[in-house]
């Protein structure tokens, strides 16, 4: 019976849960602020906008992994962008902002996940 439940809400079963909610629609949300917020990164040369890309990303890649999958190609923008200027370590230093936000949100489920005993 538990995993029966559990694959009822989890596998997305819509006519099975109560209101048909899936989460692809919240890391879509998530996914579409990560890469607002890395195109406010790649244009405006800020930090705040990679560690903002991060934090989404790694929110969106809490529902599902695909959902760090914007990180690949701020990497690869970054790495383009890299070939066209001679500020490398601008570069890196913007995909490190993105890793560290990236991790935050999924520190916090793992540590939730350890400490529930899941």
């Amino acid at each position: 019976m538990p995993t029966f439940l559990f694959a009822a809400v989890f596998l997305n079963f819509a006519w099975t849960v109560y209101t048909g909610f899936q989460l692809e629609t919240i890391q879509a949300f998530f996914e579409t602020i990560a890469a607002l917020a890395i195109l406010e990164a790649l244009a405006g040369d800020t930090l705040l906008d990679a560690t903002t890309a991060g934090l989404a990303s790694g929110r969106g890649g809490d529902d599902q992994t695909s959902g760090i999958g914007i990180g690949l190609a701020f990497a690869v923008a970054l790495f383009l962008q890299r070939k066209k200027s001679a500020a490398s370590s601008a570069c890196s230093v913007h995909l490190m902002m993105f890793c560290l936000g990236a991790a935050v949100p999924i520190l916090v489920t793992a540590t939730y996940t350890y400490a529930s005993g899941a």
